[in-house]
């Protein structure tokens, strides 16, 4: 399983992203840290490559640290890298919050509407190198449970919701769903509904 872990910069000078990407490779799987050459070619949009990233791995690591001063009400506080909140929240989105963990370094402020969500603090290393282990073979087994399919059959587009929003979204779904179009002229597999949902079954059968 591809791993991917993202930081600060000041975390890989620490060492805290190796030795996070160390603890990965220990349990035979491949850590793809953020700061992997080519990972992000020359002329991309780091965004676009992120999202790309996340549908590529199963999982996700950040490491959370003390990197920027802030004020919060009067108070000076150390806050983890704005970027790595930002990648964290699109993690979580494509892949699942079970299979995207925050790793703390310090004691950085937290944001509030991450309250209650826990954390492996690598500060505490016998304990924290014990619950990712644990954390990546959660993450091992659930990739192991057969996904439900679903089948979703139009026979033409009055059966559509919203016809607009189906076709528009078909380019957005394309990298999750398989998506068949008859090569009729309507393009309709057939206008028999039991008829279309067999043959559907038989590509999720096939695939």
């Amino acid at each position: 399983m591809r791993i991917f872990i993202g930081s600060s910069g000041e975390a890989v000078k620490s060492g805290t992203l190796d030795k996070l990407a160390l603890w990965i490779e220990e349990k035979g799987h491949e850590p793809v840290p953020w700061n992997t050459p080519g990972l992000f070619p020359p002329g991309s949009y780091a965004l676009q490559e992120l999202q790309n990233i996340a549908a590529d791995v199963g999982a996700a690591c950040f490491i959370f640290s003390e990197d920027d001063k802030t004020w919060y009400r009067g108070n000076k506080l150390d806050a983890p890298r704005d970027n790595v909140i930002l990648e964290y929240g699109l993690f979580v989105g494509r892949l699942d919050q079970r299979k995207a963990i925050i790793i703390r370094s310090g004691k950085p402020k937290k944001a509030s509407d991450l309250d209650g969500v826990t954390y492996v603090d690598i500060e505490s290393e016998r304990r924290a190198k014990k619950e990712l282990f644990e954390w990546i073979e959660t993450v091992e087994k659930s990739a192991r449970i057969p996904s439900t399919k679903t089948i979703t059959c139009h026979t033409n587009k009055y059966a559509m919701n919203d016809s607009n929003n189906y076709w528009s979204s078909l380019r957005r779904r394309a990298k999750e769903t398989i998506i068949i179009i008859g090569d009729t002229n309507k393009s309709w597999i057939s206008r028999d509904p039991v008829e279309t949902n067999n043959f559907a079954e038989q590509i999720v059968s096939l695939t």
